[in-house]
C-alpha cells in the first residue's frame, strides 16, 4: 500500500446530519495511474434517519502505488 494523499475536497451540506448516527457511501468513479502513482476520484454522499444529507467529491493520490496486476 502506498501513501494517500488528498489532493481535492468539495462538499455540500443539504441538510444537517446527526454525527450519533450516520451513514455513508464511497464510489470509485475514475482511477488513473501514471509511473509510481495513481489519481483516484472518489464520489460520497451521507445521510442519517431524520433527513440530513450531504454530498460531494474527493480526488486522492496513491504515491508508490503497486501496478495492477502486480503481485
Amino acid at each position: 500500500m502506498g501513501s494517500l494523499l488528498i489532493t481535492d475536497f468539495k462538499s455540500a451540506f443539504r441538510r444537517p446530519i446527526s454525527s450519533s448516527s450516520f451513514h455513508g457511501e464511497l464510489t470509485f468513479t475514475r482511477v488513473v495511474e501514471r509511473l509510481d502513482l495513481a489519481i483516484v476520484q472518489i464520489g460520497a454522499r451521507f445521510w442519517d434517519a431524520v433527513g440530513g444529507r450531504s454530498a460531494g467529491e474527493l480526488a486522492v493520490a496513491v504515491v508508490d502505488a503497486p501496478k495492477q496486476g502486480a503481485r
